[in-house]
């Protein structure tokens, strides 16, 4: 380590709920942007704020990503 201190960062995490099960390509889905800025927090608690704040846009975009065959399961912010 040399003294080296490592940041921990938090990233959005969102867990799939697919309508047809033969469908699953992915079982996660990480939200790296928002708005062209990498996306990554300080702590879990900014994390879940961030969610709460953009929850209904975090759904659209998840719901747009996977042409209408998956929605949100479940959101986690976890460390990177």
């Amino acid at each position: 380590m040399d003294g080296e201190i490592k940041v921990v960062k938090y990233i959005i995490l969102i867990q799939l709920f697919w309508f047809d099960l033969a469908n699953n390509d992915f079982q996660n889905l990480e939200i790296t942007h928002y708005a062209g800025v990498p996306l990554q927090f300080a702590n879990q608690k900014n994390c879940f704020i961030h969610v709460a704040e953009h929850f209904d846009e975090l759904k659209k975009y998840t719901e747009d990503f996977h042409y209408g065959k998956a929605t949100i399961g479940q959101i986690f912010c976890v460390k990177k």
